[in-house]
């Protein structure tokens, strides 16, 4: 059997893909988790490599970085095929169970969903302009998509079945916790009020889960103040990078949507991928410990939580995790990669099972941090720490 981690660039988002094989049968399974950005190249992928085939599909939240290509990808593909999807909306209720909410407010909301960027030029004339920009309406208006998404929201604790057969393995999930998905449905009823003047009805509602995602994007997108201090490259030194990876995060700024973030564990056979999402530190953390023994946990490969932001990333999660690949998906100007999250990957006590550090990373563009680091002047110092930054982002294991 063997695994394939492979990333791409998708704007300053996710789109990760992970390819299970069976060389004895043939048999392929695939798994599909965020995109950011469709583009030309992640189509061809789809299209080409995965024959219009995906087994899974993961949607770890709600922010455009994550949403928007799969969200694309799905009005532009109508022929591919989707064995299961997970994407928690808010779908946990009898939808005939629903009651009408005041006609004002129903105008008010779906006048509302014009805040949120449309697909310009959709190949799909059959999709109308809500379903071009909302997920859950775009896989509602599919039957064939619809039957398959995943209608239990997943919380800490929870496993899936990967497939029909165990030669696939199963994932854990590890984020959102029961207490961050409960601080999430205060947040939409406070931003349904912002829009409506008055609170959402107390039990469901007519086209809550679309109601729910529209919100939920549109308060995440709204820009925030953020201050960052440039710093020379020529101050790298590796008593500079202590100094950063000593520093822990500070996650009393990161928004509801991304506390509530999936993360998941794939692991099959002993071996395992964590798929960090934009979850915050410590609830992997407490997690981690809570689902596996021991002190130093390894895995084939992990995905750094949310672009490497320094928030996202303390010193018990990277102490506690450790992997020879280390995944770095997208980013963004002043909001990371940042020192803080790669110091402490780079500066990482190598023990047992752990040769050298591996950051795979896939985008560039503005991330002042990164690009100070992959300066050939500081090659020779992340080779005395056996660290490696590298634009290679795919890697296959056998499990």
């Amino acid at each position: 059997m063997k695994a394939t981690i492979r990333t791409f660039q998708s704007g300053c988002g996710d789109c990760i893909f992970l390819i299970l094989e069976d060389g004895m049968s043939g048999e392929s399974f695939h798994i599909m988790i965020d995109c950011g950005v469709f583009t030309t190249e992640i189509k061809t992928f789809v299209v080409q490599k995965l024959e219009l085939r995906l087994d899974l599909l993961i949607v770890t939240h709600y922010d455009d970085d994550h949403i928007a290509g799969i969200i694309k990808m799905l009005s532009e593909l109508e022929k591919l095929e989707i064995g299961k999807i997970l994407f928690n909306c808010f779908q946990d209720y009898e939808e005939n169970a629903t009651v009408e909410i005041p006609s004002e407010d129903k105008d008010l909301l779906d006048k509302y969903v014009t805040n949120i960027h449309l697909l310009s030029n959709p190949n799909n004339t059959k999709i109308s302009a809500p379903q071009a920009v909302l997920l859950s309406l775009l896989l509602k208006s599919n039957d064939k998509w619809f039957k398959v998404w995943n209608r239990k929201i997943l919380i800490e604790g929870d496993t899936i079945n990967v497939g029909n057969d165990i030669k696939w393995g199963q994932f854990l999930v590890l984020s959102p916790s029961s207490e961050a998905w409960d601080n999430l449905k205060d947040y939409f009823v406070r931003e349904y009020v912002k829009c409506v003047h008055s609170r959402p009805p107390q039990g469901a509602f007519e086209n809550q889960y679309a109601y729910w995602e529209m919100l939920l994007r549109i308060a995440a997108s709204k820009p925030q103040i953020k201050k960052m201090i440039p710093i020379s490259s020529s101050m790298i030194t590796k008593s500079f990078l202590q100094k950063k990876a000593d520093a822990n995060p500070n996650e009393v700024g990161i928004t509801s949507p991304n506390k509530a973030s999936l993360a998941l564990v794939w692991e099959c056979n002993g071996k395992r991928i964590l798929l960090g999402g934009d979850a915050i530190a410590s609830q992997l953390y407490e997690a981690i410990k809570k689902h596996y023994d021991g002190y130093h946990i390894l895995f084939e490969a992990i995905k750094i939580p949310h672009h490497g932001s320094k928030n996202n990333m303390s010193n018990e999660l990277s102490l506690l995790v450790d992997s020879e690949h280390y995944f770095l998906t997208g980013g963004k100007k002043d909001e990371g990669p940042n020192y803080e999250t790669l110091a402490k990957i780079i500066l990482h006590p190598i023990e047992d099972g752990i040769q050298s550090h591996t950051v795979h990373y896939n985008r560039i563009l503005n991330l002042t941090e990164l690009q100070c680091l992959i300066k050939d002047e500081y090659k020779e110092l992340l080779e005395s720490c056996k660290a490696k930054l590298t634009n290679e982002n795919e890697y296959t294991f056998e499990y």
